[in-house]
């Protein structure tokens, strides 16, 4: 095994966590996920914190914070976790707890979704499926092989334990969220790809 060095990125609730907990069981790589927490405002060039971080072998992140600045990073490999946005808004809503909140926060969920297709469009970034890792035990083999952890293999029963679910789900579908939670969603849609 060659030195390990990635970061991989997404959207908040993109599966991000799920990840780094299949990954982090490595015994040859360390793999953290948002080990510096999370900060308001997201940076756009690489921390010193970041750097000294990144500045170690066998090191990666799977973290969501680092969605502005992956690029600037010294790494070997970067990857992109992808999931639709209506789900992402769905996941949030049950997330938070509150329909408010989550509307709240579609201004920032837009340019994140934008953020993370634009990094998956990059032929030096591996645009990661959320579907593919969550429900495909050999597409999430895959995608742990191809970060270099050749000591982690996971099973199918990783894909039903999967973690950081809600407490409580108050919504299974997009189609069940209040109607004004639905049309704040498309007109941020609209907002973001027609401004």
């Amino acid at each position: 095994m060659g030195v390990v060095s990635f970061a991989i990125t997404g959207c908040g609730r993109s599966g991000t966590k799920f990840l780094a907990s299949m990954m982090g069981r490595s015994k040859k790589v360390e793999v953290r996920h948002e080990p510096r927490g999370g900060d308001p405002v997201l940076p756009t060039t690489p921390t010193e914190e970041m750097l000294a971080d990144f500045d170690k072998n066998n090191y990666g992140e799977v973290n969501s914070y680092l969605r502005y600045c992956i690029t600037e990073l010294p790494v070997a490999q970067m990857g992109v976790i992808l999931r639709r946005t209506d789900e992402l808004f769905l996941s949030g809503v049950n997330w938070k707890g509150s329909v408010e909140k989550a509307v709240a926060d579609l201004p920032e969920l837009m340019r994140a979704q934008k953020q993370a297709c634009a990094l998956a469009r990059r032929k030096d970034v591996l645009p990661i499926s959320f579907h593919g890792m969550t429900r495909d035990v050999n597409y999430l083999n895959t995608i742990i092989r191809y970060f270099g952890i050749s000591d982690v293999t996971a099973s199918e029963v990783d894909l039903q334990d999967r973690i950081n679910r809600p407490a409580e789900v108050s919504y299974q579908k997009f189609s069940e969220i209040p109607k004004s939670a639905q049309a704040a969603y498309m007109e941020a849609l609209n907002n973001e790809y027609t401004a």
